[in-house]
């Protein structure tokens, strides 16, 4: 084979002298770089979704409590109280 380095130099000078075809994949490209855009903006907003939903519900959890006692007058007026002696 001789040199390696020549050997290279004559596949870039027939390079160079051929001719590539022109094909316009533009569309193509550009479809496939929205598909997958949108495919990983819908994951992000799953898992944004699914966060706020465990945060949602340990809010209600922590909120249910303190309705019964806010609702009630009576209790109310008692928890005020054992806050105050605090």
């Amino acid at each position: 084979m001789g040199d390696p380095l020549k050997h290279i130099q004559d596949l870039a000078r027939l390079a160079r002298r051929e001719q590539a075809p022109r094909v316009d994949v533009s569309r193509r490209v550009a479809a496939a770089l929205r598909a997958g855009a949108k495919r990983e903006e819908e994951f992000s907003l799953s898992w944004f979704a699914g966060f706020s939903a465990v945060a949602a519900a340990l809010a209600l959890v922590a909120v249910v409590p303190v309705h019964s006692v806010w609702s009630d007058p009576l209790l109310s007026v008692v928890a005020n109280l054992l806050w105050g002696l605090l």
